[in-house]
């Protein structure tokens, strides 16, 4: 994938992960209409070296465990943003 990804659950070889991205949305082609979805901004970059605007896709992902290069360490959510990341694996986030 292009984006970065947040790894919250591995079953076997399947990662199950969110994705982050620096728009604030994503376009779609769902039954042949374009859709626009909106990306939840988060607080602070989870990456300390980083200050750009970050953006979490809402949409969770199943990869192949090969789908993964080098898995980023000591990156860390803001509190503020912890919650938003547990609503988003929940698949509670509207």
């Amino acid at each position: 994938r292009k984006h970065y990804s947040y790894i919250y659950k591995s079953t076997g070889d399947i990662k199950h992960n969110l994705l982050l991205s620096t728009k604030p949305y994503r376009k779609i082609k769902k039954n042949g209409k374009g859709l626009v979805i909106k990306n939840v901004k988060l607080s602070k970059h989870p990456n300390p070296k980083s200050s750009k605007d970050v953006y979490l896709m809402t949409r969770r992902y199943q990869d192949n465990v090969n789908a993964f290069g080098d898995v980023k360490k000591n990156w860390q959510f803001h509190p503020y943003d912890r919650l938003k990341v547990k609503k988003v694996k929940k698949g509670k986030w509207k």
